[in-house]
């Protein structure tokens, strides 16, 4: 018997006869049940991806304990009434017995029969016009609405975790004089906490005031909310001494205190923290319309004042921090800070403010501060990408974490910056600090504030904002650690936001959404393995009897496919649980399997070990290993690459924090008489070393191939992908690259094998050109250096080329035509005629990317084919050759 659903109601109706509740009652009621975990499975998708579904199914919380066929009772939340308990499972069981609903969706066709109601997920009975969402989607929102009585007003605010806003509200609405009728609290499993009220005021009232103030709340940590009102100072005054405070730790001058430390110092000194903070609303406060040169003028003579001050202070740190403040007042080019229902504080800073200490200025500079989180994105161009990368702490490691964020972003962008050597964009990254006391919901959603905050930057009309940039710009997210499976949302946002560049806006999405995920591609390791074996290749190896040590686990995305990619000897393996280690080579066959399931190395067949091999657990505590004491799992797994008792031909970090080998501990590498424990490493985790462990390991003998040359494969395939975005219309992406049910247009698989030939030919010409440079110096000079040389010379060869467009290649629209086909990547005219990519592709892409994307081609072209021979006159030969061809195809 099959019985088709196509109307909510009529479902809906079904749903409260199984349930025997009221119609009241579902219409106000999300339900859930544990389903085993099965939610992918029976869904194809997460729940943030059925939002606009007209029959939601929602995934459970696993605390629940409740499995279908179980009579333990699930739990119902209702989001305006009390929790309440119900016997569900039972029931559902029975009721789909024997019976098949075909449920039709907005975007999708669910099927529920016997086969699976098992994974029965839940059912959602609601208004034909409410939105009821699970908590993990609904936290920090904030609703103000009509009350059931004239005049009143029913406030509703959302925050993840056990976060709440009961007590600073009361306080802000007697601040406001606003009268509060009731108000109550209510946390759904620690998951999101609302606090309701309703309020009425006894005189006209701005109730956009109150929300503007319950944003600003909301966007500070927890820890400020409670005082920031019994200061006497404004709510805007009291972010803004928080936010500056976070900036003016990162970049004094003189030695770095904790924001903690640097918050007191500004609320000690009330009178300066105040003027500097006018100086601020000069600045960047939209409410006045007057112009940004009026408002640069009156900023500057406020600026005196607060200097003469400040000169006043007793102690030079003191002076030090609000010279520091002032700074960053004035190297603000636009902020969010001022607009109604942001969700965290953006900052856009011009990157000439860093200290000389960084040696590559960049060109912008990010800082997004959340109520649970702080960060920041660098980039070095203007048209830029690099992953977003959250990082997790605990008390104990938060302070270190905290010291280095902006650093750790920095070094990372300026590594992706040389890895984007072959691609138009320049490099950029994201950091996102959580702060320690949250949880892994919370970090969803401090993910989610800070890419809304960064898109106030790109989508905010000029009415709303004071911008003294004066142009709109590009930006770019991808993964990193931490946010691999957040993509989806970060696009589908851009594009709720009505960010115009929305499909581009977030890589290495899911295929449901047009993405190239790295993990399922192996992009990021396909280009590690090419040095791998361009050194086997080069010395005459055979990969199956080399001895490899690799940190990064069966788990995640590198460490899997370097497993499942290669055919070498692996004795060793280093993931998030510990130390696998046989010293006659770990089971191959075992080790694929674990990679193919995304298994940690807690589930390897222990019995598949040589009486030497053993698997030491982060837990473990006084064990011991390879006759080798062990105190402490943990510590053995952080260090197990610097114990001179294991050695191997080959080093592979794929995981692993940056700066894990640094100059002082290099020498670990090293047996007491100097010889290498390895004689090869390829870099795959991002600043596994620092610059100058590498030379001195390359000093002592190693083949070293760094981060920004290794592990481009990842670079390469977010920006075809990108590409592929910008270029293809909304209609055509929409059917040839988003997959809703697994199965791949011919166009999407041209997309993914392009990707992948061309990340193994671009990976194989930069490592025969560093083996060749290499060579030809006698090999004494460091690779490591001729990486980072070969990466500024093509980072200048693109900017030059880039301005030389018009006058050489682009003298016609017949050869500028040409010369975009020929650079543009080969899925294009594999799939597209000339005709087409010039009439409906090119015309999609912005005209700063496409003349990027040519630039990057000949770039490559030129260099790779002419080592040794990079100087103007070259280059100049080689453009009036590849133009007069361009010319000679037209005759043709």
């Amino acid at each position: 018997m099959v019985e088709r659903v196509g109307a909510l109601e009529q479902f809906a109706a079904e749903l409260r006869s199984v349930l025997d509740i009221s119609r009241e009652t579902a219409e106000e009621t999300v339900a859930w049940v544990n389903s085993i975990g099965q939610t992918k499975k029976l869904l194809g998708s997460t729940p943030d991806q059925l939002l606009e579904d007209t029959v939601v199914l929602l995934g459970a919380r696993k605390e629940s304990g409740v499995e279908v066929g179980d009579e333990t009772e699930a739990t119902v939340c209702y989001l305006c009434t009390e929790n309440e308990k119900i016997s569900l499972v039972k029931k559902i069981e029975e009721t789909w017995r024997n019976r098949t609903y075909i449920i039709e969706t907005h975007s999708k066709t669910i099927v529920l029969d016997n086969g699976n109601q098992q994974e029965l997920l839940a059912v959602v009975g609601r208004k034909k016009d409410a939105s009821y969402l699970h908590p993990s989607h609904i936290s920090g929102e904030i609703e103000l609405e009509e009350g059931a009585v004239s005049g009143e007003k029913n406030l509703r605010v959302g925050l993840a975790g056990d976060g709440c806003l009961l007590s600073t509200i009361l306080t802000l609405c007697q601040e406001n004089k606003l009268v509060c009728k009731r108000s109550s609290l209510t946390n759904l499993k620690g998951s999101t906490t609302f606090s309701d009220f309703v309020l009425c005021s006894e005189q006209e009232y701005n109730w956009t005031l109150l929300l503007d103030a319950v944003c600003l709340l909301r966007s500070l940590p927890l820890a400020r909310r409670g005082t920031e009102l019994s200061e006497r100072q404004s709510l805007h005054e009291a972010c803004y001494a928080h936010v500056g405070s976070v900036f003016t730790s990162y970049f004094l001058k003189t030695a770095r205190h904790s924001i903690e430390k640097v918050h007191e110092t500004v609320l000690k000194e009330r009178r300066l923290l105040e003027e500097s903070y006018r100086m601020f609303d000069t600045l960047h406060s939209p409410r006045t319309r007057t112009e940004t040169q009026q408002r640069a003028h009156i900023a500057l003579g406020q600026q005196k004042e607060i200097e003469k001050k400040i000169e006043e202070l007793g102690c030079e740190h003191e002076r030090q921090i609000f010279r520091t403040l002032l700074l960053f007042n004035s190297n603000v080019l636009r902020t969010n800070f001022f607009l109604s229902r942001k969700k965290a504080f953006s900052f856009r800073l011009a990157g000439d403010f860093l200290a000389s200490e960084y040696p590559k200025k960049p060109l912008a500079v990010l800082l997004v501060c959340g109520a649970s989180f702080h960060g920041f994105h660098v980039r070095f161009s203007e048209i830029a990408r690099g992953g977003l990368r959250m990082i997790h702490s605990t008390e104990k490691t938060f302070a270190s974490n905290e010291k280095n964020t902006f650093c750790e972003c920095y070094e990372l962008a300026l590594t992706q910056h040389r890895k984007n050597k072959d691609i138009p964009e320049g490099g950029a990254k994201g950091v996102v600090l959580c702060y320690p006391a949250t949880c892994d919901r919370t970090c969803k959603e401090s993910f989610e504030c800070y890419v809304d905050a960064v898109l106030d930057q790109l989508v905010t009309p000029p009415s709303e904002m004071v911008d003294y940039l004066g142009e709109d710009e590009i930006l770019f997210l991808g993964p990193d650690e931490g946010t691999a499976f957040f993509m989806d949302w970060a696009a589908e946002r851009a594009k709720r936001r009505g960010y115009r560049l929305w499909r581009s806006f977030a890589s290495g999405k899911s295929t449901r959404h047009g993405g190239i995920p790295h993990a399922k591609h192996g992009a990021t390791t396909l280009s590690i393995n090419e040095y791998s074996r361009g050194i086997y290749r080069k010395l005459g190896l055979d990969e199956r009897t080399v001895r490899k040590i690799q940190t990064g686990g069966p788990d995640g995305d590198l460490g899997s496919n370097e497993i499942k990619q290669t055919t070498d000897k692996t004795i060793a393996v280093v993931d998030v649980d510990g130390v696998l280690y046989d010293p006659l080579g770990l089971d191959r066959e075992e080790l694929v399997r674990l990679a193919s399931a995304s298994l940690t190395t807690e589930k390897f067949d222990k019995g598949l070990l040589s009486t030497d091999g053993f698997h030491v657990h982060v837990a473990d505590k006084e064990t011991s290993a390879g006759g080798i004491a062990v105190p402490c799992g943990l510590g053995f797994r952080n260090t197990f690459h610097l114990i001179d008792s294991f050695t191997a031909d080959v080093f592979v970090p794929c995981g692993g924090r940056p700066g894990s080998v640094t100059l002082d501990n290099a020498h670990q590498l090293l047996d007491r008489n100097g010889v290498p424990r390895f004689k090869y490493i390829v870099e795959g985790a991002n600043l596994f070393f620092t610059q100058e462990a590498r030379l001195f390991l390359e000093q002592s003998g190693v083949i070293l191939f760094k981060d920004a040359t290794a592990n481009k494969g990842g670079v390469i395939s977010s920006s075809m992908e990108i590409l592929a975005a910008l270029a293809l219309s909304e209609s055509v992406f929409a059917r040839e690259m988003v997959a809703e049910d697994g199965t791949h247009t011919p166009l999407y698989v041209a997309v993914v094998r392009s990707v992948t030939e061309t990340i193994k030919r671009k990976a194989r010409l930069e490592f025969e050109f560093l083996w060749a440079s290499w060579t030809q110096s006698k090999r004494t000079r460091p690779i490591s250096l001729l990486s980072d040389e070969l990466s500024t010379l093509m980072a200048g060869m693109k900017e030059t080329i880039e301005a030389a467009l018009l006058k050489t290649v682009w003298k016609t629209k017949e050869m500028k035509r040409r010369s975009i086909i020929d650079a543009l990547p080969s899925f294009f005219t594999e799939m597209f005629s000339a005709e087409k990519i010039v009439s409906e592709i090119i015309p999609n892409i912005p005209e700063k990317y496409v003349r990027l994307t040519v630039a990057a081609h000949l770039a490559g072209r030129f260099v790779y084919s002419n080592p040794g021979s990079t100087d103007d006159n070259a280059l100049a030969s080689f453009l009036l050759s590849y133009s007069n061809g361009l010319g000679e195809s037209k005759k043709n």
